[in-house]
Protein backbone atom coordinates (compact mmCIF):
# COMPACT_ATOMS: atom_id res chain seq x y z
CA UNK A 1 0.00 0.00 0.00
CA UNK A 2 0.92 3.74 -1.07
CA UNK A 3 -0.37 6.38 -0.02
CA UNK A 4 0.64 9.97 -1.31
CA UNK A 5 -1.56 13.48 0.40
CA UNK A 6 -3.68 15.07 -2.52
CA UNK A 7 -3.01 11.96 -4.78
CA UNK A 8 -4.51 8.58 -3.45
CA UNK A 9 -3.74 5.53 -1.84
CA UNK A 10 -2.61 2.58 -4.46
CA UNK A 11 -2.90 -0.90 -3.25
CA UNK A 12 -1.34 -3.88 -4.94
CA UNK A 13 -2.28 -7.37 -5.24
CA UNK A 14 -0.05 -9.91 -6.17
CA UNK A 15 -1.38 -12.57 -8.02
CA UNK A 16 -0.12 -15.91 -9.60
CA UNK A 17 -0.43 -16.30 -13.71
CA UNK A 18 -1.43 -19.53 -15.36
CA UNK A 19 2.02 -20.74 -15.25
CA UNK A 20 2.01 -20.63 -11.36
CA UNK A 21 5.25 -17.40 -11.62
CA UNK A 22 4.20 -14.31 -9.85
CA UNK A 23 4.99 -11.17 -12.56
CA UNK A 24 6.48 -8.13 -11.56
CA UNK A 25 3.85 -5.26 -10.18
CA UNK A 26 2.71 -2.83 -13.15
CA UNK A 27 3.38 0.42 -11.16
CA UNK A 28 0.18 2.83 -12.02
CA UNK A 29 0.52 6.10 -13.24
CA UNK A 30 -0.08 8.22 -10.50
CA UNK A 31 -3.23 10.15 -11.13
CA UNK A 32 -4.15 13.65 -10.51
CA UNK A 33 -6.92 14.35 -8.29
CA UNK A 34 -8.68 17.69 -8.97
CA UNK A 35 -8.81 19.92 -6.38
CA UNK A 36 -12.25 20.22 -4.41
CA UNK A 37 -13.40 23.72 -4.36
CA UNK A 38 -14.34 24.37 -1.32
CA UNK A 39 -17.72 25.42 0.01
CA UNK A 40 -18.19 29.00 -0.16
CA UNK A 41 -19.07 31.33 3.17
CA UNK A 42 -22.60 30.74 3.66
CA UNK A 43 -22.87 32.49 7.04
CA UNK A 44 -24.95 35.37 7.06
CA UNK A 45 -27.19 37.54 9.43
CA UNK A 46 -31.20 38.67 8.87
CA UNK A 47 -34.40 37.57 9.89
CA UNK A 48 -36.82 34.61 8.02
CA UNK A 49 -39.60 33.82 7.68
CA UNK A 50 -40.22 30.03 6.76
CA UNK A 51 -43.28 28.78 5.97
CA UNK A 52 -43.66 25.48 5.13
CA UNK A 53 -46.18 22.59 5.44
CA UNK A 54 -44.09 19.73 5.77
CA UNK A 55 -42.60 19.26 8.99
CA UNK A 56 -38.76 17.33 7.64
CA UNK A 57 -38.31 20.01 5.14
CA UNK A 58 -39.30 23.11 7.76
CA UNK A 59 -37.26 21.53 10.70
CA UNK A 60 -34.38 20.83 8.53
CA UNK A 61 -33.98 23.74 6.46
CA UNK A 62 -34.57 26.26 9.58
CA UNK A 63 -31.69 24.40 11.48
CA UNK A 64 -29.75 24.74 8.19
CA UNK A 65 -30.11 28.77 7.76
CA UNK A 66 -30.18 28.94 12.35
CA UNK A 67 -26.24 27.20 11.84
CA UNK A 68 -25.43 29.62 9.25
CA UNK A 69 -26.35 32.67 12.03
CA UNK A 70 -29.78 33.94 10.58
CA UNK A 71 -32.85 33.76 12.88
CA UNK A 72 -35.32 31.62 11.67
CA UNK A 73 -39.25 31.97 12.82
CA UNK A 74 -41.46 29.14 11.70
CA UNK A 75 -44.76 28.54 10.32
CA UNK A 76 -47.01 25.58 9.53
CA UNK A 77 -49.25 27.37 7.04
CA UNK A 78 -50.28 30.48 5.45
CA UNK A 79 -52.78 31.47 8.01
CA UNK A 80 -50.12 31.09 10.89
CA UNK A 81 -47.40 33.37 9.24
CA UNK A 82 -49.82 36.19 8.71
CA UNK A 83 -50.74 35.88 12.20
CA UNK A 84 -47.13 36.57 13.00
CA UNK A 85 -46.83 39.23 10.82
CA UNK A 86 -49.87 41.08 12.37
CA UNK A 87 -48.22 40.69 15.46
CA UNK A 88 -45.41 42.81 14.25
CA UNK A 89 -43.10 41.23 16.53
CA UNK A 90 -40.11 40.57 13.91
CA UNK A 91 -38.75 42.49 11.04
CA UNK A 92 -38.30 39.87 8.42
CA UNK A 93 -35.30 40.50 5.58
CA UNK A 94 -36.81 37.45 3.75
CA UNK A 95 -39.82 34.88 4.03
CA UNK A 96 -39.34 31.71 2.07
CA UNK A 97 -43.01 29.85 1.65
CA UNK A 98 -44.09 27.05 -0.16
CA UNK A 99 -46.94 27.50 -2.68
CA UNK A 100 -48.78 25.13 -1.96
CA UNK A 101 -50.44 24.52 1.45
CA UNK A 102 -53.42 24.01 3.48
CA UNK A 103 -55.73 26.95 4.99
CA UNK A 104 -53.64 29.55 3.18
CA UNK A 105 -51.27 29.17 0.25
CA UNK A 106 -47.87 31.05 -0.56
CA UNK A 107 -49.41 33.58 -2.99
CA UNK A 108 -52.48 34.36 -0.90
CA UNK A 109 -50.41 35.04 1.79
CA UNK A 110 -48.14 37.34 -0.10
CA UNK A 111 -51.43 39.37 -1.57
CA UNK A 112 -52.45 39.69 2.08
CA UNK A 113 -49.28 40.45 3.99
CA UNK A 114 -47.67 42.49 1.28
CA UNK A 115 -48.17 46.11 3.47
CA UNK A 116 -47.05 43.70 6.78
CA UNK A 117 -44.18 42.59 4.81
CA UNK A 118 -42.85 45.73 3.52
CA UNK A 119 -39.48 45.34 1.36
CA UNK A 120 -39.58 41.80 2.63
CA UNK A 121 -37.69 39.60 0.11
CA UNK A 122 -39.96 37.04 -0.75
CA UNK A 123 -38.55 33.15 -2.36
CA UNK A 124 -41.54 31.35 -2.70
CA UNK A 125 -40.60 27.02 -3.18
CA UNK A 126 -42.44 24.13 -4.73
CA UNK A 127 -42.60 20.71 -5.79
CA UNK A 128 -44.73 22.17 -8.86
CA UNK A 129 -43.26 24.14 -12.01
CA UNK A 130 -42.98 28.30 -11.61
CA UNK A 131 -45.60 27.96 -14.72
CA UNK A 132 -48.40 26.47 -12.44
CA UNK A 133 -48.59 29.36 -10.77
CA UNK A 134 -47.05 32.39 -11.93
CA UNK A 135 -50.47 34.06 -13.10
CA UNK A 136 -50.74 34.46 -9.47
CA UNK A 137 -47.30 36.48 -9.31
CA UNK A 138 -48.17 38.62 -12.32
CA UNK A 139 -47.78 41.92 -9.97
CA UNK A 140 -44.73 40.52 -7.82
CA UNK A 141 -42.09 40.81 -10.36
CA UNK A 142 -39.22 40.44 -7.43
CA UNK A 143 -40.56 37.01 -6.11
CA UNK A 144 -37.88 34.94 -6.23
CA UNK A 145 -38.23 30.55 -7.21
CA UNK A 146 -36.94 27.50 -6.12
CA UNK A 147 -37.97 24.24 -7.38
CA UNK A 148 -38.01 21.71 -4.89
CA UNK A 149 -36.35 19.23 -4.10
CA UNK A 150 -33.16 21.09 -3.31
CA UNK A 151 -30.32 20.48 -0.96
CA UNK A 152 -29.75 22.61 2.28
CA UNK A 153 -26.50 24.01 0.52
CA UNK A 154 -28.65 25.33 -2.34
CA UNK A 155 -31.34 26.89 0.29
CA UNK A 156 -28.25 28.80 2.34
CA UNK A 157 -26.55 29.66 -1.21
CA UNK A 158 -30.19 31.36 -2.11
CA UNK A 159 -30.48 32.86 1.15
CA UNK A 160 -26.69 34.54 1.51
CA UNK A 161 -27.48 35.23 -2.67
CA UNK A 162 -30.07 37.39 -1.72
CA UNK A 163 -29.63 38.88 1.51
CA UNK A 164 -25.87 39.64 1.18
CA UNK A 165 -25.71 40.64 -2.90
Amino acid sequence: MESKLGIGTTFSVYMPTATGKFQAPIKPKPAIVAARNKPSDLAGQGNILFVEDEVAIRIVAAKTLRKRGYTVIEAENGREAYDILQAGEHDFDLMISDVVMPDMDGPTLLKQARDLLKDTDIVFISGFAEEHFSDLLVDEPDVTFMQKPFGMIELAEKVKSILEP
